[in-house]
Order: structure tokens, then sequence, then C-alpha cells
């Protein structure tokens, strides 16, 4: 018997939260190159949440995430992305450039852009919310995610 699995594309760089497996944003362009973001999806249970970016301007900026246009009512909603080492703040570590350890992010304001986006239903996980607000693992095959 063969079983149709749901399968995300094929590629290396996710963040997967930590209160929940089901939640994930792959990412499939983490080049910088044309632009200072990583592109990517917000996936639950399988299923596509919403489109999702990731930059850092130049220098000494806050990273930060959006979502377009396209996935709210009229408007994109962004938030800064809070890099941690082992649960350590990763900016402000005397040796931020060569700090090892497991990586992992809060995304601020994702939980409540979730719940006042325009998918009403999405009020009703909870653990989707819940994972939206925690932390999230920053796989190994992410490049360099903060630029100092």
């Amino acid at each position: 018997m063969t079983a149709l699995l749901f399968s995300y594309p094929a590629i290396g760089c996710e963040w997967r939260s930590e209160r929940s497996s089901d939640a994930v944003i792959r990412f499939h362009d983490t080049s910088m190159k044309a632009s200072p973001e990583w592109k990517g999806t917000l996936f639950y249970k399988g299923n596509k949440v919403r489109s999702f970016s990731h930059g850092q301007y130049q220098g000494y900026a806050t990273t930060w995430w959006s979502t377009p246009r396209e996935d709210m009512v009229g408007k994109s909603t962004t938030g800064s992305v809070l890099l941690f080492v082992d649960k350590e703040p990763l900016r402000g570590h005397k040796n931020a450039k060569s700090v090892k350890g497991k990586k992992t992010v809060l995304i601020v304001g994702l939980g409540s852009s979730l719940w006042y986006g325009e998918k009403q239903y999405l009020r009703d996980d909870i653990d989707l919310l819940y994972a939206a607000e925690g932390f999230w693992r920053v796989s190994r095959d992410c490049p360099k995610i903060d630029r100092y």
C-alpha cells in the first residue's frame, strides 16, 4: 500500500517551532544578493498559512520579519527577529562572531499578526498562536542570519 504524504519544498533552511513541530517556516530564497531578505512560507500542519520574509539591512540594523500585502487585509505586517544562541541573546555577546551553539529566534509580534490577520479561523488554533510567540529552532542548513 502506498501512502501519499504532504512534502515541503526540497530546501534546507527552515525555522521550526519549539512549541509545536507542526509549525515551520521554510525559506526558498536565502541568497540576499538581490535584496537583503530571505523569502519563505509559514506552514502549519502541512498547510500554507502565509508568505514570510526575514532580513537585516546594512550595518548594525535590526533583523526583521514581514508578511506581504497579499496575505493581509490591505497592509503588510512587520516585526523584529531576536537571535539567541543557547537561549542567550546574540546581540551584546562579546564574542558574537565566533559564538557556537543551538540557534533559536523569537519572532516578535507574529502571534498577534496571525490573530488580527484576515484568516480569522487561525484564532481557533491556540497551538499555532503559542508556537508563533515562542522560540523557533534555526536549522543548520540556514546561512548566517545576523551580519555582525
